[in-house]
């Protein structure tokens, strides 16, 4: 069973959004498919669960989750995650392994409007985020919080990403951590079907590398439909927080 990481990937993908000199948090479009595809894709990469074809398989044997800070339990690959170990709850209880529903039907089904709140707690009691009053010109204060993190992420983010592609086109052999930030390209290309990409992936010429891996990872491929349905105003999924900017964040969110 593979290690817990530093972060996960819905959490890679939240810290993707910092302003570059801020670092105050933006949230992608459509946030809550997005966070969707990247929350099934970290049960496959701990073991909860496999895609075949197109198709989901829940394993039997998957724990409860504890505090993060306890470490990761060899028994539980969701040790720590409990958004993880509560996703992974409800789509047993909605029949997860149904050979009669496909991948779309999953990331739909994990796509919940109060998602990107529970991640954005656990930025912050991770101290990977906090709360910083709104500055005008960084100087006067008009009033509420927002939601900042470290501003280097989105560069961090594009580093790691350009290693796993390179590696991915013949460089050095992919280990456990290029077959992640591979799943993490591959979302961020998805992504890219419907918002624009930072600086850092621009500049590094990575827009068409991680756009293609979007076609070839099934759940990347999966959510790239369905953010293309819902950015063009198809069904999508009824969560668009395009308008929200991560603000002030309540203790009752």
């Amino acid at each position: 069973m593979s290690a817990v990481p530093s972060t996960t990937l819905p959490e890679d993908l939240l810290l993707l959004h910092t302003h570059p000199r801020t670092g105050a948090l933006k949230p992608p479009r459509h946030t809550g498919l997005l966070l969707a595809g990247a929350m099934l894709t970290e049960l496959l990469l701990r073991g909860a669960l496999t895609v075949r074809g197109s198709r989901v398989a829940l394993e039997r044997q998957a724990g409860t989750a504890g505090p993060r800070s306890a470490g990761p339990s060899p028994a539980d690959p969701l040790s720590g995650d409990p958004l993880l170990a509560e996703l992974l709850r409800r789509l047993r209880d909605a029949g997860g392994g149904s050979r009669s529903a496909g991948l779309e039907h999953w990331v739909r089904e994990a796509a919940s409007p109060s998602t990107d709140v529970g991640w954005l707690k656990l930025l912050t009691a991770r101290g990977l985020a906090a709360r910083r009053p709104r500055r005008l010109l960084g100087v006067l204060d008009v009033g509420g919080d927002r939601l900042r993190a470290d501003p280097g992420w989105s560069a961090r983010l594009a580093s790691r990403v350009a290693g796993a592609v390179r590696s991915g086109k013949g460089g050095p052999a992919a280990g456990p951590s290029d077959a992640r930030d591979l799943h993490l390209a591959a979302l961020i290309g998805a992504s890219a079907f419907v918002d624009r990409l930072p600086a850092p992936f621009r500049d590094r010429g990575l827009v068409d590398p991680v756009m293609d891996l979007a076609f070839e990872l099934p759940i990347a491929d999966a959510t790239r439909e369905l953010l293309q349905a819902a950015g063009s105003g198809g069904r999508g999924d009824g969560i668009d927080l395009t308008d929200n900017d991560w603000g002030f964040l309540s203790d009752n969110s």
